[in-house]
C-alpha cells in the first residue's frame, strides 16, 4: 500500500515543506494566479460565496468527480509518441484570421503521419503564440479542431502546450494565467501552472505549505472565482507530479499541504491525470518541458530561464501496470480513491485497445462506492473517443447492460460535452436527446451541479436550467442549488 504522509487535522500541524527556492528565482510565498489589475475572466455575480461550505454538504464527492472528469484526458491519444521529433516552431503567421491560419496549418500538417502531426501543429501554434499572443493561439486551435478530428480529440493536450509555452516567469504568472481561455477543458490554465512548478524545481526550491496555499487564494469566494480556483488547483496537481519527477505519492503529499478541502481534492485529481497522461503520452508538451527540451515560444517557457537544467531522473513510482488494470488506485489509501478512479478508465482503455466492454467489466470490480465514479469516467472517455458526437456517445453508453451504470455513463458524457466548450447548453443538449427509457432526471441534475461552478450566479444558473425539457427543469435546478430540496 502506498502511504503518502496523511494530512494533519490542524493546518498548523501539517508536515513541513517538501518551494523554498532561491528568493530571486523562485515564485514568492505570496504568489497567486490573479494579477493585481485583472478581474476574473468569468462574468456575473457570484452569490454562492466560498465553494468549500457548499462542497462539504452531501454533494461534495460527486461534484468534484464530475469536475475532475471534465479535465481528464478525453480518451487515449489518437497519435502515438514521436520520440525522434521536437516541436520546432513554424514561421509565425504575420497576419490572417484564426480561420485562415488554421486552414493553412491543416494544409501543412493534416496529412502527416500521426507521429509527426502533433509536432507540426505544435510548431504552428507556438509560433503564433510568440507572434500574436495566447488569445489568438487558442482561437486558432479551436479553428483547427473544426478541420482535423485528431486535433479535436487531443485539443486539451495542445492547450496545455500553449499554456506551458506562454509562461514567462513567476513574476508574470498571474497575468499569463488570466490570458488563457476555458476552451478545450481549460488546458491552457493547467499548462501555465505546470510551467510554474517546473520553473520552481529548476530554481532549486521545495514546495512549502505557504507557497501551495497562496497560489489559488485570490479565487476563493470571489465573484466568478470557483471555476478558476478549480483550474488553478487542478493545474497544481499536474505541476507537483512534474516537480517531483513523476513520483506520484510524493506529489500527493504536496497536495496534502493544501488547507482547502476543495483545492486538496482537486489537486489530487490533477496529480492522477498527470500520472496517466505522462504514461500513455510520454512526449506530450508537459513531458517535453520537464525534460528540458526547447519547447517554448522564443523566450517563453520555464526552460528558457534555465537552459542548462538537466532532465529529472526516471520516476521512482511505477505509473501504470498492465497486469493490474485498476493500478495505481488499487494500492492507494482510501482518501485518494475518488480522484484516482475518476481518471482510471483512460488507463484501462489504453491497455485494452479502447475496449468499452472490458473497461466496464473493470468498473464492476472497483470498490462499490467508487463504481459510479468509474462509470462517469468511462462516459467521459466515450465522449472523447467519439469526439463529442452526442449520438455516438449515447449509443456506446447504451451498450452497458446495467441501468445504473448506463445512467452514470451518460452523466460522464454529458458533463464532458459541457466542459469541453465551457457552455452549459452543450451538457443540457445531451440530456435532452436521451430516450425516455434512460434516467434523464439524473443527467439534468448532474449537469446542474456543474453550473454552480461554471456560471456561478443565480440568474445565470436559472437561465441555463430553463433550456431543459419542461419536465426536467426542476432536476437541473436541484443540481444547481436553486431549490430548497
Amino acid at each position: 500500500m502506498i502511504r503518502p504522509a496523511p494530512p494533519a487535522d490542524n493546518p498548523a500541524r501539517r508536515r513541513e515543506p517538501i518551494l523554498r527556492a532561491v528568493p530571486a528565482a523562485r515564485p514568492g510565498a505570496g504568489t497567486s494566479l490573479r494579477p493585481r489589475d485583472a478581474s476574473s475572466p468569468l462574468t456575473g455575480t457570484d452569490d454562492m460565496g466560498s465553494p468549500v461550505p457548499l462542497l462539504v454538504r452531501g454533494m461534495a464527492p460527486l461534484f468534484l468527480v464530475l469536475l475532475a472528469v471534465s479535465c481528464a484526458p478525453s480518451a487515449p491519444p489518437a497519435s502515438g509518441p514521436d520520440a525522434g521529433h521536437g516541436h520546432a516552431h513554424e514561421a509565425a503567421p504575420s497576419g490572417g484570421t484564426p480561420g485562415e491560419v488554421a486552414a493553412a496549418a491543416v494544409s501543412r500538417c493534416g496529412g502527416l503521419r500521426p507521429q509527426r502531426k502533433q509536432a507540426c501543429y505544435d510548431g504552428v501554434l507556438l509560433g503564433l503564440l510568440e507572434a500574436r499572443g495566447v488569445g489568438l493561439a487558442m482561437e486558432t486551435l479551436g479553428e483547427v479542431t473544426v478541420r482535423d478530428r485528431d486535433v479535436k480529440r487531443d485539443a486539451h493536450v495542445y492547450a496545455h502546450g500553449i499554456g506551458i509555452a506562454a509562461y514567462a516567469g513567476a513574476e508574470q504568472v498571474g497575468t499569463t494565467f488570466a490570458a488563457c481561455t476555458p476552451e478545450h477543458q481549460s488546458g491552457c490554465y493547467h499548462g501555465v501552472v505546470q510551467a510554474y512548478f517546473v520553473d520552481a524545481r529548476r530554481s532549486g526550491g521545495e514546495v512549502t505549505a505557504e507557497v501551495a496555499n497562496a497560489l489559488c487564494r485570490d479565487y476563493r469566494g470571489t465573484e466568478g472565482g470557483a471555476w478558476l480556483q478549480f483550474q488553478c488547483a487542478h493545474g497544481m496537481g499536474h505541476g507537483l507530479v512534474m516537480f517531483h519527477g513523476h513520483d506520484l505519492p510524493t506529489a500527493l503529499g504536496g497536495c496534502d499541504l493544501l488547507e482547502s478541502d476543495f483545492e486538496r481534492e482537486t489537486c489530487y485529481q490533477g496529480a492522477f491525470m498527470e500520472n496517466v497522461v505522462n504514461a500513455i503520452m510520454p512526449h506530450h508538451p508537459a513531458a517535453t518541458l520537464a525534460q528540458g527540451e526547447a519547447h517554448g515560444a522564443g523566450g517563453h517557457g520555464a526552460h528558457a530561464h534555465h537552459p542548462g537544467a538537466e532532465a529529472p531522473a526516471g520516476p521512482a513510482f511505477r505509473a501504470l501496470d498492465r497486469s493490474d488494470l485498476l493500478y495505481p488506485c488499487s494500492v492507494m489509501e482510501e482518501r485518494y480513491w475518488s480522484a484516482c478512479y475518476s481518471m482510471q478508465t483512460s488507463a484501462i482503455l489504453h491497455h485494452t485497445g479502447r475496449s468499452v466492454a472490458r473497461t466496464a467489466r473493470e468498473c464492476e470490480r472497483v470498490p462499490e462506492r467508487m463504481r459510479a465514479t468509474c462509470f462517469v469516467s468511462l462516459g467521459r472517455d466515450i465522449s472523447g473517443m467519439t469526439v463529442q458526437d452526442r449520438a455516438a456517445s449515447r449509443r456506446e453508453c447504451a451498450r452497458l447492460a446495467d441501468s445504473t451504470a448506463r445512467a452514470w455513463c451518460h452523466v460522464g458524457a454529458a458533463t464532458n460535452m459541457l466542459h469541453v466548450t465551457a457552455r452549459g447548453e452543450d451538457g443540457i443538449a445531451y440530456c435532452r436527446e436521451l430516450p425516455d427509457t434512460e434516467d434523464k432526471s439524473r443527467c439534468y441534475q448532474e449537469v446542474g451541479v456543474q453550473l454552480v461552478v461554471l456560471v456561478g450566479s443565480t440568474p445565470a444558473r436559472e437561465e441555463a436550467c430553463r433550456a431543459a425539457e419542461t419536465a426536467f427543469v426542476e432536476s437541473c435546478r436541484r443540481g444547481a442549488r436553486l431549490t430548497g430540496g
